[in-house]
């Protein structure tokens, strides 16, 4: 049986969505299904532009959205 693989949302990082249309800037704010972030790079649609903040930005769904590969996001505190 194969590993499953956990996204950190509670480090403040850049998240990168798997289609590579939208950044988020998370804060470490999370819920068991969202989580908290600013929008600060990508393609803004109808419910958010460049630089909104927002508090439910979805954890999952299928396919994964997010991607925490620290070759393509950011860590803002690295260690």
């Amino acid at each position: 049986m194969s590993k499953v693989r956990q996204i950190d949302y509670k480090t403040p990082r850049r998240m990168r969505s798997l289609n590579g249309k939208r950044v988020v800037q998370t804060n470490g704010r999370e819920t068991r299904y969202q989580f908290e972030g600013t929008l600060v790079e990508g393609e803004a649609d109808a419910s958010t532009a460049i630089g909104d903040f927002r508090k439910d930005w979805l954890k999952s769904a299928f396919p994964i959205p997010w991607n925490d590969d620290p070759e393509l996001v950011e860590d803002l505190y690295p260690q």
